[in-house]
């Protein structure tokens, strides 16, 4: 698996368990864009840090900016 194969993996697999029972966000943050947002920065976490994991500040920042106003 390359690097963006498994960044993508994780991307969407958060993005499937997030909304598998529905919409945590309610309606706030696209899930495509989520995806999209997600990928990018595990891709950036794991050329530079060789991890996927985000922190909690990590994931937080990308759900703000996702953020529907």
């Amino acid at each position: 698996m390359t690097t963006q194969e498994e960044a993508l993996y994780w991307a969407e697999t958060g993005t499937e368990i997030l909304f598998s029972e529905g919409d945590p966000f309610k309606g706030q943050v696209d899930r495509d864009s989520l995806v999209q947002a997600l990928y990018k920065r595990v891709l950036q976490k794991l050329v530079e840090q060789d991890e996927p994991d985000l922190e909690e500040e990590e994931f937080q920042e990308i759900i703000q900016q996702l953020k529907k106003k």
